[in-house]
């Protein structure tokens, strides 16, 4: 039914393809699949449904942090460092989206003792919504926050794909402290400017804490520029979705409006998150983390 809301130490054991580390609860991981080494962390309830956390451009698996109180009680979190962010390297050949994708197909099969909900937000929810395309039966649901199925006209993908070097150019060039500022004032996330200073001080230091040749690889191997516009394909979406966009980020909002008309499924929730941005769940966390787990308390097993 579809309705639209206003709303410590190292373990010396080694298992194969897991080197595990037990810090206060949390379990880490490093599992390879399609040639990337992924770093990947769980938090929450033991016995918990699946959900699986995919950060954004310039993130990490930390970018949950605000978030993840609110949701441990109800979910065994699995969170994941993207390649060339936080604790993933880099590839050690390079790789496209569609092998990106296929990575994480791969990694979803061999961490999920049962089928989990995917959730990604920004990069990491176009990186969702192509798994799901390529693979919902594997998934009991999918959450995208801020995310889109791309750019469909060619000559804008194009120019979209030019800015992208462009900026990758200048991260290498020009370094961090200058990518921190610039990112940061982007009229995407001017919202922010709302948030407590020391949550603002934080996002920049998480920004300063990149490897400038993981941002302008990702930049240049998979930015939206680089990604197929999926629209002609989202019929094959047939997991539950939950479609999440900050009120204040129409863009993402009319995404979002879209996506609803053509993806596969009949059990879809669109939901703006009132008095937040592009990072709903950063800007207002509590709110989101309801609304996920009101999706998922909808779920069959």
């Amino acid at each position: 039914m579809r309705s639209t809301h206003n709303a410590g130490r190292k373990s010396s054991l080694v298992y194969g393809i897991h080197r595990a580390i037990i810090l206060c609860g949390e379990h880490v991981s490093r599992i390879s699949t399609a040639g990337i080494e992924w770093n990947v962390e769980t938090r929450g309830s033991k016995n918990g449904q699946p959900l699986i956390l995919l950060h954004g451009f310039a993130g990490s698996l930390h970018a949950w942090d605000r978030i993840a109180p609110f949701l441990e009680p109800h979910f065994r979190l699995i969170l994941l460092d993207l390649p060339g962010h936080g604790e993933t390297p880099l590839p050690p050949e390079e790789i496209g989206f569609a092998e990106f994708t296929n990575g994480l197909i791969e990694l979803i099969q061999k961490i999920a003792r049962k089928k989990p909900i995917l959730c990604g937000y920004s990069m990491g929810g176009r990186l969702a919504l192509h798994a799901g395309v390529e693979a919902s039966e594997t998934l009991r649901g999918l959450i995208l926050i801020g995310a889109s199925p791309g750019i469909e006209e060619p000559r804008e993908r194009a120019k979209r794909r030019n800015a992208d070097h462009d900026l990758a150019a200048d991260i290498l060039t020009k370094g961090l402290e200058w990518f921190a500022d610039h990112w940061g004032s982007l009229p995407l996330f001017a919202s922010q400017k709302d948030l407590p200073i020391e949550i603002q001080n934080d996002l920049r230091r998480a920004r300063l804490a990149n490897d400038p040749n993981g941002l302008a690889y990702s930049l240049a191997h998979w930015g939206a520029g680089e990604q197929e516009f999926v629209g002609p394909y989202l019929y094959k979406i047939r997991c539950p979705l939950l479609l999440l966009a900050g009120a204040l980020d129409q863009k993402f909002c009319l995404s979002n409006h879209y996506m609803a008309s053509a993806v596969g499924t009949s059990n879809l929730r669109r939901v703006e998150i009132p008095h937040a941005g592009h990072a709903a769940h950063i800007e207002q966390p509590e709110a989101v983390a309801q609304e996920i787990i009101t999706f998922a308390q909808t779920l069959q097993e």
